[in-house]
């Protein structure tokens, strides 16, 4: 049968209304079937488990309500209930907490537990089993509705407060979790509150805040006024179905006024067809306000549908604003604000503030005694700028014949170089630039110059034990004092008479020494350990040469590194974060020279002057333990457990040293020598063998095998 073309017209917009209206179905949340709801309530619930059937495995949970608070629920000193699924293990929930809405999930990295809880309200970061985000403030005396949408296969979290969407990402989530728990459900409560039923939150004592601690949840005490609806989906709201990826990128900064002409972003995607624009969008309404209140509009614009990318003419903001636009999808010709539109999320970027901007702050740097030192500061301003640099602690500018400061720009691009020339350890401190233009100033982030140098030296001689102490002679104060007093008896011969006496632990293990807390990475961020040491043999402890840690009364560990000998026979450099070496220590009753050098760069562990074993860069974490000599740790007050034998001449630096370095350390002492350069062409030597030096050894093997050829035919060779 044929039809006119006024009937094809109404036909296919009948069809396109139909298509419109299930696609924003949901009486709450849109792109839903509320037919699809595990749970569809208009009463208030105490959860119960088995409220709803599971949600295990699709990685998708939408949580929805709509209800009205009292002034007291948005002050109450715990969680309010607003809708929640889960137990003790897993579970997810919408919340009143300090008068705003959060989502709390437990469990959804697929590894649940009570024992762990958010680090605050806005963790995002569920790798740790608990997360939660801080949506915005509820009003009361209103009805609101609301939901929070999460996707742990990806991550993308919706979340909506009377249409205003925002999107937030949850990082370590997994979509194989259990989201549901033990499926019991609570909507704003209505008696007393299950302790067993937690949806997002943890009741154990983990440290958290009363603000989302379980055993402070209250129920709603609005749950009686208004028109109420708990929803719980089996499925989420990609960001890609409402207007997406706008430009300038949510969360920017440092957007020029001058240069800025459009706002553009991505049209709604449609649901049944990834990739392609939602059929039902008829237009875009754009929108930009001045405030987060969005009532001070700088945009109001509608855009009609036609390209995916779509973008709308815009420069009506200044230096130093925040502006917040959002792009409202109309829906099947609906007008502005009309419930069935796609509402996006809101957006926001900051311009160009009017004082400087600081581009590239200062970068840590170090340096030899009498060299020099250079800080670069990068920043930009619309108007003639100036920069001065300072040290952290003093008020006046820096200045002197041994300072040369040098700005340059290009434009609105500008560098300021800080030079220190013959640096002495009284430079030593952390630096900052200073910029300012005709609307003020602006302070870069500080930046440490350490300054390269030895900053222990314990001999450990009998001379050099004075006043209880062992005496740090590298003129850096940083004296050693025993558990015990030594008896003479232990200042046993050293290594050889460069080195004099040593301290011989195993007359009197107490005789080890606690140097106090101190950094000697804390400029630098790198050092090198360095001892002579007689080993008696393994006893079964971990036996310590230098380390940084201690062991309070209560049990509580602060750690910085260590460098010891294991129960396994191995010395070991290691610590939290600190990227390990080891090396075998097979020579008891033997003198032997170990020292280790630490930077970002590498680890590398060196025995009797060569390398031995080496790691990736560390960056040792600063801490509040003390430094020890010849112990490993501090327990009860005692440095424990000691080395077992004798120990020699030890040394810190501040830097870390280089091959070369370590060679001269130890040949210094021990003499002979090292090759730490071998020359490529050292091939030969006496014994048959390179010995890294490129003499006639090499030219006569060399000479042995001129004009051989490998040339095929032969009769290509000469």
């Amino acid at each position: 049968m044929k039809r006119n073309g006024l009937e094809q017209q109404r036909l296919l917009l009948l069809i396109f209304v139909l298509l419109a209206a299930s696609l924003q179905a949901g009486e709450i949340v849109p792109f839903v079937d509320d037919a699809t709801a595990r749970i569809n309530i208009t009463a208030p619930q105490t959860g119960a488990a088995g409220n709803i059937a599971a949600i295990e495995t699709g990685g998708e949970i939408t949580l929805a309500a709509r209800f009205t608070a009292e002034p007291a629920d948005l002050t109450a000193i715990g969680p309010v209930i607003i809708i929640e699924v889960g137990g003790t293990t897993y579970g997810n929930g919408l919340y009143l907490a300090g008068g705003n809405l959060i989502f709390a999930t437990k469990g959804s990295n697929a590894a649940g537990g009570n024992d762990y809880t958010q680090t605050g309200l806005n963790d995002t970061d569920v790798s740790d089993r608990a997360a939660a985000v801080t949506i915005g403030p509820i009003e009361a005396g209103v009805q609101n509705e609301v939901y929070a949408s999460y996707n742990a296969n990806t991550g993308a979290l919706v979340c909506s407060i009377n249409n205003r969407i925002k999107i937030f990402s949850i990082t370590g989530s997994k979509g194989n979790a259990n989201l549901s728990g033990d499926e019991s459900v609570s909507f704003l409560g209505s008696t007393t509150i299950n302790a067993g039923q937690l949806g997002g939150l943890t009741s154990t004592s983990q440290g958290q805040g009363a603000l989302w601690d379980a055993n402070q949840a209250a129920n709603l005490i609005g749950s009686g006024l208004g028109s109420i609806r708990g929803q719980i989906f089996a499925s989420a709201i990609s960001p890609d179905w409402l207007p997406n990826n706008p430009n300038p990128a949510n969360g920017a900064i440092a957007i020029d006024p001058a240069v800025l002409t459009q706002l553009a972003f991505d049209a709604a995607e449609d649901p049944a067809n990834v990739g392609s624009i939602n059929p039902a969008v008829t237009g875009h309404f754009v929108n930009a306000y001045s405030d987060p209140n969005l009532s001070v509009s700088l945009l109001d614009e509608f855009v009609a549908a036609g390209d995916s990318s779509v973008s709308v003419s815009f420069n009506n903001f200044d230096l130093d604003e925040t502006v917040y636009w959002t792009v409202e999808e109309q829906v099947s010709g609906k007008p502005k604000g009309d419930p069935n539109n796609i509402y996006g999320p809101l957006w926001i970027f900051k311009a160009l503030p009017s004082i400087p901007a600081v581009t590239a702050a200062p970068a840590n740097t170090s340096a030899f005694p009498d060299n020099p030192a250079i800080f670069i500061c990068e920043f930009s301003s619309k108007s003639l700028a100036t920069a001065k640099w300072f040290k952290v602690g003093q008020a006046e500018e820096l200045s002197g014949p041994d300072i040369i400061i040098s700005t340059d720009n290009l434009g609105t691009d500008y560098m300021s170089t800080l030079t220190i020339n013959n640096v002495k350890i009284a430079d030593e401190g952390a630096y900052y630039c200073q910029v300012a233009n005709s609307s003020g100033p602006v302070d870069s982030d500080a930046a440490n110059l350490g300054v390269k140098r030895l900053v222990a030296h314990w001999t450990l001689d009998l001379d050099d034990y004075q006043n209880g102490l062992y005496q740090d002679i590298s003129g850096e104060g940083h004296h050693a004092r025993p558990d015990v007093a030594p008896a003479t008896s232990q200042f046993a011969p050293g290594f050889n008479a460069l080195t004099a006496e040593a301290l011989d632990l195993t007359i009197d293990p107490l005789a080890v020494a606690d140097a106090n807390d101190w950094e000697p990475t804390e400029m630098t961020g790198e050092m090198t350990l360095s001892i002579w040491c007689n080993w008696a043999g393994a006893n079964g402890a971990y036996q310590g040469l230098i380390t940084k840690r201690n062991q309070d009364d209560a049990g509580q560990n602060y750690e910085g590194w260590y460098y010891e000998v294991t129960a396994s026979n191995t010395v070991n450099f290691g610590g939290p974060g600190v990227a390990g070496v080891s090396a075998p220590i097979d020579d008891a009753g033997a003198w032997a020279h170990w020292l280790v050098s630490v930077s970002p760069a590498a680890t590398v562990l060196y025995k009797n002057g060569e390398p031995v074993a080496s790691a990736g860069g560390t960056t040792i974490s600063l801490s509040d333990a003390t430094i020890k000599l010849g112990a490993n740790n501090t327990k009860a007050g005692v440095s424990t457990p000691p080395f077992n034998g004798t120990i020699d001449d030890a040394r810190i630096w501040n830097y870390a040293l280089s091959p070369t370095e370590v060679a001269i350390v130890y040949t210094d002492i021990a003499g002979g020598k090292i090759c730490v350069n071998r020359p490529a062409m050292d091939i030969n030597g006496p014994d048959g063998e390179p010995d890294c030096l490129v003499d006639l050894y090499d030219l006569a093997h060399f000479a042995g095998q001129w004009l051989d050829c490998g040339f095929i035919p032969v009769p290509q060779c000469p």
